[in-house]
């Protein structure tokens, strides 16, 4: 026999007992301390489907509101900081604007002045005029930083109330992801204890108020989509709306309109959203690329045109199977990753097919 064999054995029976011997000690602890991590993941859950039912309100009003007019004080935070940023720019515009005439003619010029005086007065009281074309020059940048201010502002408060105050998909999502991202915290919470706690009271209770969190959150977006009206399109894309339709057989106009709508509120609300989609359509550029269709004839493919991006929309819809009642869902999960925009897209088309 080996010397190793022995040695082996020494080993396993020195693990066999460090295993064995406080296993006793280890599940008191765990005993002691599942209860205590139970409470605090119930307590956490209480907290986070509190937040959950606040978030599920500011849903419901979002969803409710989509490719309507709302409250300019929803934006007063985007508007300062447009106005702050577009004052920034027109100052350093203007200052630069002052500094190439400093330093092109103007201020040649005016060295060439001091360089040609004659004695010490006379350098003196050119000297000083030139202190006052500069003051002068700069107090000019000012006054037109100040008053590009004044446009900025005047003209973030225009774009408040009527293009950037329309809901659209974009700001749906953001509460959506909200919401379910409260929802995931909750279940992380619970899903981090171990099993032992899991069967806790305190675990238990947390787990039911977790799933009647989910069933009101649920409850919520379906009331929310009830409350959503459609809007009669502007006559620009209502006309754009049925001439697409008819590039793709069977497919009906008020798709692409309650699409137009939820995504841009008929172009009211084109911003480029957070996902990088732009456009009345809202399509990703890669997408667009792909798909594109010059529906304005201009030699031109772009996004941002009313008439090519409706028409891209009603070419990307219709391959994705949009031209059949069947294939519709499917076409707008395509277009948007989410069931809840399906949802809201098809409640808007149904009150459009019912008319005024």
């Amino acid at each position: 026999m080996s010397l190793a064999t022995p040695l082996r054995r020494g080993a396993a029976l020195a693990l066999l007992v460090l295993l064995l011997a406080p296993a006793g000690r280890a599940e008191a602890e765990d005993a002691a301390t599942a209860r205590e991590r139970a409470t605090a993941a119930a307590q956490r859950v209480r907290d986070l489907t509190a937040q959950l039912d606040t978030a599920d309100a500011a849903l419901a009003q979002t969803v409710s509101q989509v490719g309507q007019q709302v409250s300019g004080f929803l934006l007063d935070d985007e508007a300062r900081v447009a106005a702050e940023q577009a004052a920034a720019l027109a100052a350093d515009r203007s200052a630069a604007s002052a500094r190439a005439l400093y330093l092109s003619g103007g201020q040649a010029g005016l060295l060439s002045s001091l360089l040609e005086s004659g004695d010490v007065s006379e350098l003196s009281a050119r000297a000083e005029a030139v202190q006052q074309v500069l003051s002068s020059a700069r107090a000019t940048a000012d006054d037109a930083a100040a008053r590009a201010k004044v446009a900025a502002d005047v003209a973030a408060r225009s774009q408040r109330q009527t293009d950037a105050a329309v809901v659209t998909a974009a700001q749906i999502a953001l509460r959506v992801d909200q919401a379910q991202a409260l929802v995931e915290a909750a279940q992380a919470t619970l899903d981090g204890l171990s099993a032992r706690a899991r069967t806790l009271t305190e675990a238990e209770d947390a787990a039911r108020a977790l799933a009647q969190a989910r069933a009101r959150m649920a409850a919520a977006q379906t009331q929310a989509l009830s409350r959503v009206r459609a809007q009669a399109p502007p006559a620009v894309y209502f006309d754009l709306y049925h001439a697409a339709a008819r590039t793709c057989r069977g497919m009906d106009w008020t798709l692409l309109a309650a699409v137009g709508q939820v995504e841009s509120g008929h172009g009211r609300n084109s911003a480029v959203s957070s996902a990088g989609a732009v456009g009345p359509m809202q399509f990703m550029p890669r997408t667009f690329a792909a798909y594109a269709v010059d529906g304005d004839h201009d030699g031109r493919l772009d996004p941002w045109a009313p008439a090519d991006a409706v028409y891209t929309a009603a070419r990307y819809l219709c391959s994705g199977g949009a031209g059949s009642p069947s294939g519709v869902q499917a076409a707008l999960l395509r277009y948007n990753h989410a069931q809840w925009y399906v949802d809201l897209v098809l409640a808007v088309q149904t009150q459009l097919r019912a008319g005024p």
